[in-house]
């Protein structure tokens, strides 16, 4: 489904099983991440978001945490105690979840959704 200009949209652009994004502090990343989730999730694609911001950790992400979980989506973030903690953590899940992508594991379809046009 192509926008009012005739161009693709991002969720047609971006169909490799890992997608970046880079900027700077307040740029909108999270934002823009967490609303190509929601897309993808709604085509029925499985998707986990991991946030590497460590300048302010996991600000965005974290705080739609639920949101993120009653749509299906996985969030990589630190668990339990480390919830909210602003430390620059990375978790031992960011592997896993970039090498299940890498293997053809992530961003796909779920057992009997359609792609919709």
């Amino acid at each position: 489904m192509a926008t009012d200009s005739g161009h693709p949209t991002a969720l047609e652009t971006l169909t490799a099983p890992v997608t970046v994004l880079v900027g700077h502090f307040g740029a909108g990343k999270s934002e823009i991440a967490v609303n190509l989730a929601f897309g993808w999730r709604d085509r029925g694609e499985e998707v986990a978001v991991v946030d590497l911001d460590v300048v302010k950790p996991y600000f965005r992400s974290r705080l739609l945490r639920d949101e993120l979980q009653a749509r299906g989506i996985t969030l990589v973030v630190p668990q339990d105690d480390r919830f909210y903690a602003d430390l620059p953590i990375v978790v031992p899940e960011v592997r896993g979840a970039i090498g299940r992508a890498m293997a053809g594991q992530g961003r796909r379809r779920r057992p009997g959704s359609a792609r919709q046009a």
